[in-house]
């Protein structure tokens, strides 16, 4: 192709391309194809056709021309085809001057052996460290990636550049280490549920058995006339020697005791199958006296006889005078006792004083 017509497209000629020969044929067939020349040759026909032909004697005349015309006209198709053959020249030189389009790589890495997608598309698998590169179409894409076992999985979206390689780095390891934690948190948090439900089992068995002893317990102090603190332990006589029913100062009088006789009251009394019963001590009595309103109501003492008095004393435990105790008094002879009526105190009496004295027994828990 001559330097003309690569001008006309804006072409250089190319370094090593075939360059086609300027020959005459070849400007001919560029002359005759050109769109003037065409309309030229059909304004001939056309003369020839109205105003020549129809001349038969001058017809020979013009014989030359519509020959010139006929050999015009075979001319067309051959130039046609050296243009359609120049254009396809200029075709081949343009795409040989076209360089191919390389697409971008998407560089993948992960940090466990993964099996790994790429837009929906599986792509193959990719060990723990290691990595895979694939062309891609520049622009936003999805990376998915799941562990061997399809427990765990990561997407990732990924934008790639237009040129170079653009790098993603998928991270298994934390959403495993995660799901592991959570996992385990779990077990801990059934573990406690169930060792808390075990105990709460274990404590009610525990106050189940407790309240089904007290209620023997209590069947026996029933059955024995006694009374246990559950505070002390200690088991007393459920009323003392005296009878409450009795309330007349002269016929209760002879349930008065001196302190002798009250230690011997109890040393010798069987009761509830039980024979180690004795006299207790002064805070021991003191131990069982209520304070929260508790108490049995009953009548004491000669100035307070027509008076219903309350005794404050815990256990319900039925009374009817002062209790003697073990505990001496500030005498060589002096021995201590309770009231527990009126206003509950410890005071000192003679031994051989008895009246209003009472004796209210003690022992140890069976339990």
């Amino acid at each position: 192709m001559d330097a003309g017509l690569l001008s006309k497209v804006n072409l250089s000629p190319v370094p090593g391309a075939a360059q086609f020969p300027d020959s005459l044929p070849r400007r001919c067939a560029d002359v005759l194809c050109h769109p003037s020349m065409i309309g030229l040759a059909f304004a001939l026909y056309l003369a020839h056709t109205l105003f020549v032909v129809r001349k038969a004697e001058t017809m020979y005349l013009f014989r030359k021309p519509s020959v010139l015309l006929l050999a015009v006209t075979a001319l067309l198709p051959c130039g046609t085809a050296a243009r359609a053959q120049q254009d396809a020249d200029v075709t081949v030189i343009i795409k040989a001057k076209s360089k191919p389009t390389t697409l971008p790589t998407l560089l993948v890495l992960c940090d466990l052996a993964c099996n790994w997608k790429l837009d929906g598309e599986v792509k193959g698998q990719i060990e723990a460290g290691g990595s895979a590169k694939v062309k891609v179409e520049p622009g936003q894409h999805m990376v998915e990636a799941t562990t061997e076992d399809g427990i765990d999985g990561v997407k990732q979206p990924s934008t790639v550049q237009p040129t170079g390689q653009t790098m993603v780095t998928i991270e298994l390891q934390p959403v495993r280490d995660f799901r592991l934690i959570a996992q385990q948190e779990l077990r801990d948090e059934g573990a406690q549920a169930r060792a808390a439900k075990e105990q709460a089992e274990r404590d009610l068995a525990v106050r189940q058995e407790r309240e089904r002893l007290e209620r023997e317990r209590i069947a026996r102090d029933e059955a024995a006339g006694a009374w246990t603190d559950s505070a002390t332990g200690l088991m007393w006589t459920k009323k003392d020697n005296g009878d409450e029913n009795v309330t007349i100062e002269k016929q209760a009088r002879q349930y008065d005791l001196t302190w002798q006789q009250a230690a011997d009251y109890c040393r010798n009394l069987r009761q509830g199958g039980h024979s180690d019963w004795r006299l207790p001590t002064i805070e021991e009595l003191h131990g069982i006296e209520s304070s929260s309103g508790e108490g049995h109501p009953g009548h004491c003492c000669e100035m307070y006889h027509e008076t219903l008095n309350e005794w404050r004393v815990k256990g319900n435990l039925q009374l009817t005078g002062e209790e003697w105790s073990s505990t001496p008094g500030p005498g060589s002879k002096d021995a201590r006792y309770f009231g527990f009526f009126i206003m509950p105190r410890a005071e000192s009496e003679n031994r051989n004083v008895h009246t209003w004295k009472r004796a209210l027994c003690v022992r140890p828990s069976e339990n």
